[in-house]
């Protein structure tokens, strides 16, 4: 075997990157002490022991990690694609907190985790594959993983992620609970990331990373939720990357639904003419969109409808939303646009213009009020009642 590849992998060995054309697949993994052992980081370091099968070049068949502390984590090591049986000891070669059989499979990049506290959940080792993209495809891999050993019952067993960049990489990932990951999400190596960690309910805003440029990490990257509220805070993990920095959240704080509760036709009971509004949510990008069926302000009788988004036309009075929409779930403030131009089977397309502004305030399931002002001077304030549900409110 060529010396420089037998340097090539002692430097694997180091906790290094390696690529090495041999006969045979090699993989590449890495190691994430993400276990809260204590509330003293010093006290938590861990040793890795790792035997299986190196034959392949004839190297050693084992091999030991030392002075792994929590939230810390190695770099890249090649490996062949076989299965490595793993010990991990707390300290330099203290009790065993876990011993298990890893399968390293050809094509994928490993994260190698170890996780639990001994207490609430027991330590154990959670294996995450991930195919790596292509270096000029100018995407970004992210994989969400729930690595907190919180108690079966707390209100971060089991987490939902929603993403307020208008679904940049995913729009919201449901529910993972501990041990799960989610499954690989790939966005512009441009995008902006913001997102908020929650209660599976949506009802517990628990995490919320400062907005950060994908760009900012590695092309594939970890974002472990970490931490069991007794010996460390609940906290992000971005590997590679470090701890992400987090906005501030009142204990306690309420998140705002976004979901479909305000689907289907609402009608004005403050006016007799038959006027209001048929309204459609998009969750996962936070907006808001409808109709509004009405008339013309003066005794003419004319019928007039708009639509509304619940976000700012740009400088020329039409352009894209912006990512965050304005949409809270019971809030909005809209813009309201009209239309002129087009006709009945026309073939040209009808111009759509700003045309004034329209709150929005859901009181129940079944009870809104609105505040509409039109650039042309009108104004009209509606009591608004529903008039259809087709899917689950909760807003009660």
């Amino acid at each position: 075997m060529p010396a420089s590849c037998r340097t090539c992998l002692a430097l694997a060995v180091l906790a290094t990157m390696v690529v090495c054309d041999q006969a045979g697949a090699w993989v590449q993994a890495r190691f994430i002490h993400a276990a809260p052992i204590s509330a003293d980081r010093n006290q938590t370091a861990i040793s890795l022991y790792i035997a299986g099968d190196f034959s392949v070049g004839g190297f050693p068949h084992s091999y030991e990690l030392h002075n792994i502390v929590y939230r810390n984590y190695t770099n890249f090591i090649g490996y062949p694609a076989a299965d490595f049986d793993i010990v991990v000891r707390s300290g330099t070669n203290g009790a065993k907190l876990v011993e298990t059989t890893v399968s390293l499979e050809s094509g994928y990049s490993h994260w190698i985790i170890l996780t639990g506290n001994g207490e609430q959940q027991p330590f154990d080792i959670k294996l995450v594959r991930s195919t790596m993209p292509a270096w000029d495809s100018g995407q970004h891999l992210l994989r969400f993983v729930h690595t907190a050993p919180v108690p079966d019952d707390d209100s971060a067993a089991a987490l939902s992620i929603l993403d307020l960049a208008g679904a940049a990489f995913s729009p919201d990932l449901g529910s993972l609970t501990y041990g799960q990951a989610s499954d690989d999400l790939l966005a512009p190596s441009s995008s902006l990331a913001r997102f908020v960690v929650h209660s599976a309910s949506h009802q517990l805003a628990l995490l919320q990373p400062e907005p950060f440029e994908l760009n900012t990490l590695r092309q594939a990257t970890a974002l472990l939720v970490i931490g069991d509220q007794i010996h460390q805070p609940l906290s992000m993990l971005a590997v590679p990357g470090g701890e992400l920095p987090m906005q501030e959240i009142d204990d306690g704080e309420d998140l705002a639904v976004v979901d479909n509760s305000v689907l289907g036709w609402w009608t004005s009971t403050s006016s007799d003419a038959g006027e209001g509004l048929l309204l459609q949510p998009i969750p996962e990008q936070q907006r808001l969109v409808g109709t509004i069926y009405t008339y013309a302000d003066d005794e003419s009788g004319q019928q007039r409808w708009y639509v509304l988004e619940s976000c700012q036309p740009d400088e020329s009075g039409v352009g894209d939303c912006p990512p965050v929409a304005g949409f809270n779930g019971r809030l909005t403030t809209a813009t309201v646009f009209a239309t002129e131009g087009g006709r009945l089977g026309g073939s040209d397309p009808a111009s759509v213009n700003a045309a004034g502004w329209i709150e929005l305030e859901f009181i129940d399931c079944d009870q809104a009020t609105a505040y509409m002002s039109l650039d042309n001077g009108s104004t009209v304030t509606w009591e608004l009642q529903r008039l259809t549900r087709t899917v689950p409110c909760t807003l009660d």
